[in-house]
This record gives structure tokens, C-alpha cells and sequence, in this order.
């Protein structure tokens, strides 16, 4: 599990830390936080096409955010060739 973590919130080269990961997964989050206060807290109505929408935006913009910075992410170390 800590394995598949660390895959998340790192880069390609599986070490350095990814800001935009990082900050994908806070607003995935706090996406389903504040969808969930919304119906239980303020009793809203829950839609489903409504929550589709928002959800897919999110990752729509999170894949965006990772792609755009692509070249700038540390290279994966080069395979050993025996």
C-alpha cells in the first residue's frame, strides 16, 4: 500500500515529489468533502448528473495540470543493461 502511495505523489522517476500530484489529490478530496456536506449538512438534493460534472472537471484538470508540466518532471533513471 505505502508502495502504490508513493507511485501517486512522485514523478516519473519515482522519487521526487509532484506538486501537481499532490495537489490533484487535495482537490479530489475536498471535492468529495464538500459534495458530501452539501447533502447531508444542507440536505441538497444529491444529482448524479450534477456530481458527473463536477467530478470529470476535476480530473479533467488535474490530468491538464500534470501534462502541461511534463517537461519539467526529473527523467526516470536509465535502465542497467547486463
Amino acid at each position: 500500500m505505502k508502495e502504490i502511495l508513493k507511485q501517486l505523489v512522485t514523478g516519473i522517476d519515482g522519487e521526487t515529489h509532484d506538486v501537481a500530484r499532490w495537489l490533484g489529490i487535495l482537490a479530489v478530496l475536498h471535492f468529495l468533502f464538500l459534495s458530501t456536506w452539501v447533502v447531508i449538512v444542507q440536505h441538497a438534493e444529491w444529482k448524479p448528473s450534477d456530481y458527473g460534472l463536477g467530478v470529470g472537471a476535476v480530473f479533467t484538470a488535474i490530468g491538464a495540470f500534470i501534462k502541461l508540466k511534463e517537461n519539467q518532471e526529473p527523467k526516470a533513471p536509465a535502465e542497467e543493461k547486463n
